[in-house]
C-alpha cells in the first residue's frame, strides 16, 4: 500500500525503508523497542510492521520509538532525524521498499566500551561473568548467535537495498560478514549497493579492505569518543596508537570517511583534544572524502549520561565544548556534531537533574574491576 503524507511533526519513514537486524530479532532501526524476536521476512509481512506505519500516518508518537522523542525533547539529534533527511517524504508517495539494512549479527569485539552492552561486546560479556557486580549498571539480554535461517532471511531481503551498514562487535573481526562481501560480490551486487560498517578502528585487516574496495560506494564510520589515556579509559582494550594509525590507515583508501562518537560524561571532559584529532584529520591531505562527523549523547547506561555530572564536572565540560566549537569550524563537522556540543552545553547549563552518587558508584566498579583510575586519566577525585 502507498500513502500520500504530509511531512507532520511526528512522522517518520523509517518502516517504509529501514530494517535492523541484531542477533535473532528484527526491528525498523536500531534504537526501536522491542525488537521483535522473528526473521527479516517475517518482519516486514507482521502486524507489528503495519501497526507501526498507520501510527505515523496518524501523526502519533509511537511508545515504540521513545528514543527518538527523548532525543527531540532534549533538542539532541536522533536516527529520526537522520531518516528524515534521508528520505524527504514531504508531499510524497511511500513505497514500501526496504532500502537501508543494518546487520548487528554478532558481539564479537575486542573492546569493552564503558557505555557499551555485552549483547554488543563479546569483551564486556565476558568481563560481567567474571566481576557479576558490574551486572547491575548493564541491560541483561543476553547474546545469541544468529541462525541460519535468519541469515538466510536477510540474504533475501538484502537483494533489493540501496544501502547496507555492517555493526558489531567489529565487523573486520566477525566472519559471516566476510562471507556476506563475497555473496555481493559474487551477484554483482557491489556495483550498485553502498556498502557502510562502523569500526572502533583497533584493526585493519587488509583481507577485509580488498574486499570492501570491490565496491562502488564504500563509507567508513570510525567510532571516536576520545584520545590517548582517555580512549583507552571509555573504551577498555584500546591502544590508542594503533587506533590512530589505523584511521590514517583508512583516510589513505578511495572511500568516504565519517566519525561517530557516543557523547557520555567521561568523553565530554576530553572533547577539546578529540577535537584537535579531528582537525588533523580534516587538514591532513588524504585520498578519502569525508562525511558529515555526528554525535549521539549516551541514554544507557544511565548513570553515564552528561546530566549527572556534578557542578564542578559541568563547568569543566563547558569548557571543553567551548574550546572544541572554535577548533571545528569544518562544514562536516558543524552539520551535526557541533550542532550536538551545543545543545549539550545548553543542557549542562539549565538541566536540574542529577545523580551524580549513580556516576561515581559505576565508575568505581569499573575502575576496581579494570584497575582503572578516574582521577589519574581526568585529575578530579570523585
Amino acid at each position: 500500500m502507498a500513502y500520500i503524507v504530509q511531512q507532520a511533526n511526528n512522522f517518520c519513514p523509517a518502516p517504509w525503508h529501514s530494517l535492523f537486524a541484531k542477533n535473532n530479532t528484527i526491528a525498523t532501526c536500531l534504537v526501536m523497542r522491542p525488537r521483535q524476536e522473528m526473521s527479516a521476512e517475517e518482519y516486514l509481512n507482521s502486524e507489528f510492521r503495519q501497526n507501526l506505519k498507520e501510527s505515523f500516518i496518524r501523526n502519533e508518537q509511537s511508545p515504540h520509538c521513545e528514543a527518538c522523542w527523548h532525543k527531540r525533547k532534549h533538542n539532541h539529534s536522533s536516527y529520526r532525524s537522520g531518516f528524515l533527511s534521508r528520505y524527504d517524504s514531504e508531499k510524497q508517495k511511500l513505497k514500501d521498499q526496504i532500502k537501508y539494512l543494518e546487520i548487528r549479527e554478532t558481539n564479537i569485539c575486542n573492546m569493552a566500551c564503558r557505555m557499551c552492552e555485552p549483547a554488543d561486546s563479546s569483551r564486556l560479556e565476558r568481563e560481567i561473568n567474571e566481576h557479576p557486580e558490574l551486572a547491575q549498571y548493564y541491560p541483561t539480554n543476553p547474546y545469541t548467535k544468529m541462525t541460519s535461517d535468519n541469515w538466510k532471511s536477510l540474504l533475501k531481503v538484502i537483494d533489493n537495498v540501496e544501502g547496507v551498514r555492517l555493526t558489531g562487535g567489529e565487523p573486520t573481526l566477525t566472519k559471516r560478514y566476510y562471507q556476506l562481501l563475497d555473496y555481493l560480490i559474487a551477484s554483482g551486487r557491489n556495483q550498485n549497493i553502498r556498502l557502510m560498517f562502523y569500526t572502533n578502528c583497533s584493526t585493519f585487516s587488509p583481507k577485509f579492505i580488498e574486499k570492501i574496495l570491490k565496491f562502488k560506494k564504500v563509507t567508513i564510520t570510525c567510532s571516536l569518543d576520545g584520545v590517548g589515556d582517555k580512549a583507552e579509559y571509555i573504551r577498555y582494550g584500546a591502544k590508542w596508537n594503533d587506533v590512530r594509525t589505523n584511521v590514517l590507515r583508512y583516510m589513505q583508501l578511495p572511500v568516504f570517511i565519517e566519525v561517530h562518537s557516543i557523547i557520555s560524561a567521561y568523553s565530554i571532559l576530553g572533547m577539546s583534544s578529540l577535537s584537535d584529532f579531528f582537525v588533523e584529520m580534516l587538514e591532513s591531505k588524504r585520498l578519502a572524502t569525508y562525511e558529515p562527523f555526528t554525535a549521539f549523547s549516551v541514554m544507557n547506561p544511565r548513570p553515564l549520561s552528561y546530566y549527572n555530572l556534578n557542578v564542578d564536572l559541568r563547568v569543566r565540560a563547558v569548557k571543553e565544548i567551548d574550546i572544541s566549537l572554535q577548533k571545528l569550524t569544518h562544514p562536516v563537522v558543524t552539520k551535526f556534531y557541533t550542532k550536538e556540543l551545543e545543545s549539550l552545553k545548553t543542557k549542562l547549563l539549565t538541566r536540574k537533574d542529577c545523580d551524580f552518587d549513580s556516576f561515581v558508584r559505576m565508575t568505581k566498579a569499573l575502575d576496581k574491576a579494570r584497575n582503572q583510575s578516574f582521577e589519574e586519566v581526568f585529575g578530579y577525585r570523585i
